[in-house]
């Protein structure tokens, strides 16, 4: 119980640092005169698909913790939003990590399983995201060669990351020997330290063995992120834009830069 009254509050703590950080970056004036132009019916509506994918986020992560530990949908929702608030505070994504620790210590599973369920899950979403953006750019290619050049290789990136955490799940012990042979000048005490860390790290890659849970897993990122450039499309009809590509490529772009990019206070 107190550890659900200390989530609690410090999803409250988050939400009223981030009204105090929106209220004193931006503009409320403005804000409000852009707000009044839109019409009003497609930001609610978008705002509620929004809302909606927090509870099919949390359906995902509670599969990719199934291996660690069974976790229910709304407990992991739960944390993603407290996670998902802070990184609109925080530098460098530290709300994913912060998500990570909090679930660990709300559940008592290993910080390092829990952070590594987080891993995959980005690397997921990349996978996605890059998907969305070549197809779109591959019916509509831009003006510049370079940037669909970009987003290939960022394509083969978060692949081979997906294929790298695959085989750490199906077998972590050659990445375990790649260590011992890099720490070759450490003790045996340390080696032993980083070798329990290496395989509490692989405990959250585990769902990868499982070809079902694989597919169910990016079945769901497949939802999540075509919702998501939804919300982008309701966003552009309230303010009175067609719904084009060009909706879908802006989309593409941040979407791939909210999985990467590092904020600046």
């Amino acid at each position: 119980m107190r550890k659900k009254s200390l989530i609690t509050w410090v999803g409250i703590a988050l939400s009223v640092a981030l009204l105090v950080w929106i209220v004193t970056k931006f503009d409320m004036k403005e804000a409000a005169e852009a707000i009044g132009r839109a019409d009003a019916k497609w930001l609610v509506a978008g705002a509620a698909v929004y809302a909606g994918l927090f509870a099919l986020r949390g359906w995902r992560w509670a599969l990719l913790l199934k291996p660690i530990k069974t976790v229910s949908a709304s407990t992991a929702g739960e944390v993603f939003a407290i996670g998902f608030m802070a990184n609109n505070i925080l530098p460098a994504r530290l709300g994913d990590v912060a998500r990570a620790f909090v679930l660990a210590r709300r559940e008592g599973i290993t910080a390092a399983g829990s952070f590594s369920s987080v891993m995959l899950e980005r690397i997921l979403d990349g996978v996605v995201v890059v998907l969305f953006l070549n197809v779109v750019l591959w019916v509509d290619p831009p003006d510049a060669p370079w940037i669909g050049q970009i987003a290939l290789w960022a394509g083969v990136i978060f692949v081979g990351a997906v294929v790298v955490c695959g085989l750490i799940a199906y077998d972590e012990k050659p990445v375990l020997r790649v260590a011992d042979n890099v720490l070759f000048f450490a003790s045996d005490g340390l080696k032993q330290k980083i070798f329990g860390l290496v395989v509490r790290l692989a405990e959250g890659l585990h769902t990868l063995k499982s070809i079902t849970r694989t597919l169910e897993i990016i079945g769901l990122s497949l939802l999540i992120w075509t919702i998501e450039t939804s919300v982008y499309v309701l966003a552009a009809q309230a303010y009175g834009a067609g719904v084009v590509l060009g909706v879908a490529k802006l989309a593409g772009a941040e979407e791939l830069s909210w999985l990467t990019r590092r904020r600046r206070r």
